[in-house]
């Protein structure tokens, strides 16, 4: 950028229309992958992930396929971008969340993933049904486990590997039914689902069979 008084370059300073166009761009880009993303969902919630082609993806997105590849190598790179971006989100907004309530409260936890899934639910609906699609429940498994290891260890002690067995165990239930409920629990809140959650984990089995009453047997 030069000085209009002096001619001379002024360093450190960016050029008013060049912010403005940098801005111009950055919304053109978003606007762009945004198209992608909604079209991708739309398209995955009709057929499989492998009988998606970049041609009709960018036919239903409304744009060419240069454009496209401007952005993503393939299809499979707008399904990584998503599961990475999903998995980043939840980390942000893990730091803000006080795990130690998920001790005593373990719906909390389930709570906070319906919160941030229930954003788009029909989209990650469709993209857990990909096969079970493992590479995201493996990312979102993988944060939660991490913390839950270390939350626990800061609180308890114990033999680590029986620690590491605890996550692993309550991790992997908590989104099996996340899954589940996404995929076929509409008539079912989250609300219930977390609070038969919060005592399955803190009471088990002989918990909910005490509260809902076991069937009289038959003579």
């Amino acid at each position: 950028m030069f000085s209009a008084r002096s001619g001379q370059k002024v360093e450190g300073k960016m050029d008013t229309t060049e912010i403005t166009k940098t801005k111009k761009i950055d919304r053109r880009v978003l606007k762009t992958k945004k198209a992608i993303r909604i079209a991708f969902a739309r398209l995955l919630a009709e057929k499989d992930l492998e009988s998606i082609t970049v041609k009709e993806l960018s036919e239903r997105a409304d744009i060419n396929r240069k454009t496209f590849y401007n952005y993503y190598s393939g299809v499979h790179q707008v399904l990584e971008e998503i599961e990475t971006d999903l998995a980043r989100t939840i980390e942000e907004e893990q730091k803000n969340l006080d795990l130690s309530l998920g001790l005593d409260a373990p719906g909390s936890v389930y709570s906070f993933l319906t919160d941030i899934l229930n954003r788009d639910r029909e989209f990650y609906a469709a993209l857990l049904n990909i096969g079970g699609n493992r590479n995201l429940l493996n990312k979102v498994g993988e944060l939660l486990r991490k913390a839950v290891v270390e939350l626990i260890e800061s609180q308890y002690e114990g033999p680590h590997w029986q620690i590491e067995y605890m996550a692993e165990y309550a991790v992997n239930g908590l989104l099996a039914v996340l899954q589940k409920w996404l995929l076929t629990g509409q008539d079912i809140s989250e609300q219930e689902v977390g609070a038969f959650l919060g005592i399955l984990g803190l009471e088990g089995f002989r918990g909910w069979v005490e509260r809902i009453g076991a069937k009289e047997k038959n003579p």
